[in-house]
């Protein structure tokens, strides 16, 4: 929609993409494309980023990486999530194979302690992990996201080398 955050996707206004030293499309592999089709045309670099649900681990045992397909004999978890886009976290979890609650949140929430029951069985997302750590008194479940932009990373560290030796 071409809007900033919280309302569009969006981290600055458009008008200043030419003023950033790279832009990077989240969920894309085709980012120039995305670019096109919202009628904008720059000489910044542009770089696409695709991630997916790479493993689950509960939040008092990170170490432990376990496939999410794991949970799914688990019976119902309550799949908590205060992101842009639940919708597309609930369905990563569909996909592999769990039965959900679902419980969204707005994007950036701040969780109350009086909002799970002690026994509810959780599932979130390593943002809100950070939050509901204070707040659910057993261990839940964190998804982990496994983040993909190696054309990206490679000019980062380019233009890094080259800083550095400035």
């Amino acid at each position: 929609n071409g809007l900033e955050l919280p309302f569009g996707p969006l981290r600055e206004p458009i008008e200043t993409v030419d003023r950033m030293d790279a832009v990077v499309i989240r969920g894309t592999v085709y980012p120039k494309e995305i670019l096109q089709n919202m009628g904008i045309e720059t000489a910044t670099p542009v770089f696409g980023s695709t991630s997916e649900m790479a493993w689950v681990y509960r939040s008092d045992q990170p170490e432990v990486r376990r496939p999410l397909s794991e949970l799914a004999t688990r019976g119902p978890l309550h799949a908590v999530a205060g992101i842009a886009a639940p919708e597309r976290f609930f369905e990563g979890l569909r996909q592999a194979g769990l039965t959900i609650i679902e419980r969204a949140f707005p994007d950036h929430y701040e969780y109350r302690s009086d909002i799970f029951d002690r026994e509810t069985a959780v599932i979130t997302t390593e943002k809100d992990a950070v939050k509901l750590v204070h707040y659910l008194k057993s261990p839940f479940w964190v998804v982990a996201l496994k983040s993909e932009q190696p054309e990206f990373e490679a000019w980062l560290m380019a233009r890094l080398n080259q800083w550095s030796r400035v």
